[in-house]
């Protein structure tokens, strides 16, 4: 049964119990028969009616009866009845307010209120003006024992009532726990799945473009190039919703250089744009800084999605990047400075009732005038996260049919950092003689590793298993390691660990974990598993060379 459902069901047994308490306690007080009688009908009806209802799978039925019989018959009898207008009968009729609000969910509450109140407020009205209606205790430690039978069962039947449900959503909250814990690991493992044979595609397809191809194999090798990447996007956006679905976002900020990133996204857009006929404007400020400190990842990401959204949906036209730094505050010392990035389109544009729903997940607009655009709707709901967790926001600005502007504002934090550090060799390297060994469970993962690496003559040496891989470290002293994370039997970080061990060589050589799990994404993530550094499956051939001329021994490079 759902949770409300169960604790409706608990409530009432309760009140049912809780009743024939309190009309076992008035008779024996002394109230006359046919009131006990009258006492003791009610949670009897409410009984039967309630046991009937739960034979027939009736639930709510049985908990309107139940909650009828007690509280609007039962209490409003007790209180002509058994002297509770003197003495208890308040704090009853509060007990069936309380009691509405946990038997009774969603809007079937509000009627039940409303007649509850009116209830309520009739028997008071009517005691007050008809005094002789209602029953009068014949001793005073009556009084008294009521005062205390009354404290007892209602405080205690209140404190009963908070800590069921308190206990009924904690275990509701471990279950749920526990599902995120197990979509983690589903996430974990589907992303490994699809990247795996991923990086296959995309690798093997680099390989066969630098082959000697006719004009039609290249047109149609790039075009299943960029189905792929396609594809990816995708499969990487369902996979970043469900992180901040869980509250995986992590910010890691750390000094980079905008201008390189400015003109990377620039190189990349102006080619989808070109390839549309459509225009790619840009206007950058002068008084932009080179350096920045922030999560280059995300606003890599943000800028991207909101690019690709704006190229999808321009059918004719321009699409232009604008970035500059703004001050935002009710006047000029206590402004506080913005980055601020623009991306305007003269496309299709949003309807003004349709931009509340722009950022919702899987949210598509104006689906028949979009037919034929592919996309997940998550990207900009993605992009508001990213934007939202690095303390910025997002605005719109849009008219149907002639275009839109999206600005984003983040905080500006300045980098101390002034110029790039130098690059100790060259664009285009060699290292034949470099040892390098690549570890990986799937032979297909090889083959593109090694193809990859053949495009700097490194031969490398392969293992299918931990096991394999730790007999060919001890055989012989590798250069560089580049292990899969993901492998039955001994995985790649119990491999590391041993690996480590073999000898003070193992203990300072780079391993490069290579994972297709794109949940943990730090480097200090994998840096605790032991590993240097890592990299994504697919394999991105500039962060191959990034990782080649970090950790290959200097050298072995010519």
């Amino acid at each position: 049964m759902p949770l409300e459902v169960q604790i409706s069901n608990v409530v009432c047994v309760a009140a049912i119990l809780g009743s024939f308490a309190v009309s076992s306690i008035k008779i024996i007080e002394g109230a006359a028969l046919g009131n006990g009688l009258f006492m003791i009908g009610a949670p009897f009806a409410a009984l039967v009616c309630y046991v009937i209802c739960a034979l027939l799978k009736k639930n709510k039925p049985g908990v309107f009866f139940c909650y009828f019989w007690l509280c609007m018959v039962g209490v409003p009898g007790a209180f002509f009845t058994a002297g509770a207008s003197y003495v208890s009968g308040t704090a009853y009729f509060a007990m069936t307010l309380v009691l509405a609000a946990f038997v009774f969910h969603g809007r079937d509450w509000i009627p039940w209120i409303i007649v509850q109140s009116l209830v309520i407020l009739g028997c008071v009205t009517l005691s007050y003006h008809r005094p002789d209606l209602a029953v009068e205790y014949s001793a005073r430690r009556l009084v008294h024992i009521d005062v205390l039978g009354s404290s007892f069962i209602i405080g205690l039947g209140i404190f009963g009532l908070v800590k069921f449900q308190i206990w009924a959503y904690r275990l509701q909250k471990e279950k749920a726990d526990a599902a995120s814990r197990a979509k983690a690991e589903f996430l974990a493992t589907m992303s490994h799945e699809i990247r795996t044979p991923m990086n296959a595609i995309i690798g093997l397809q680099d390989s066969i473009l630098k082959e000697p191809l006719s004009e039609n194999q290249k047109k149609y090798m790039t075009n299943l190039r960029m189905s792929s990447f396609a594809l990816l996007d995708i499969v990487n956006n369902i996979l970043d919703f469900s992180k901040i679905d869980t509250g995986g976002v992590q910010i890691m900020d750390s000094d980079f250089n905008l201008t390189a990133l400015l003109e990377n996204i620039v190189t990349t857009n102006t080619m989808t744009a070109e390839k549309k006929g459509l225009v790619f404007k840009t206007a950058f400020s002068e008084t932009l800084p080179k350096f920045l400190r922030g999560d280059e990842v995300k606003i890599r990401q943000i800028l991207n999605n909101l690019l690709s959204n704006a190229i999808k949906y321009t059918p004719k036209g321009y699409v232009e990047l604008a970035a500059f730094i703004c001050s935002i505050g009710p006047d000029e010392e206590s402004s506080r400075e913005f980055i601020c990035f623009e991306v305007k389109d003269s496309g299709i544009g949003i309807k003004a009732e349709d931009r509340n729903r722009v950022f919702s997940p899987f949210e598509q607009l104006d689906l028949r005038k979009n037919k034929g655009i592919l996309g997940t709707g998550l990207g900009l709901s993605i992009t508001r996260s990213f934007v939202r967790a690095m303390g910025g926001a997002i605005e719109l600005e849009s008219v149907y049919g002639k275009g839109s502007c999206f600005r984003v504002l983040l905080p500006y934090l300045w980098s101390d950092k002034q110029e790039e550090a130098p690059v100790l060799v060259k664009e285009v390297f060699f290292a034949p003689e470099a040892k390098v060994l690549v570890v990986d469970d799937v032979d297909i993962n090889i083959m593109v590793a090694q193809a990859m690496l053949g495009e700097y003559k490194i031969v490398p040496d392969s293992a299918l298993s931990g096991e394999e891989a730790l007999e060919k470290a001890a055989a012989k002293e590798y250069d560089l390691v580049f292990m899969d994370q993901m492998m039955p039997g001994m995985d790649g970080i119990e491999t590391t660990e041993r690996l480590r061990k073999i000898s003070a060589h193992y203990a300072a050589v780079p391993v490069v974990a290579l994972t297709a799990n794109v949940v943990n994404t730090s480097q200090e993530y994998f840096r605790d598993l032991g590993f240097n550094s890592f990299l994504y499956k697919p394999i991105e051939t500039e962060k191959l060379f990034k990782c080649l001329t970090e950790n290959l021994p200097q050298d072995k490079i010519v």
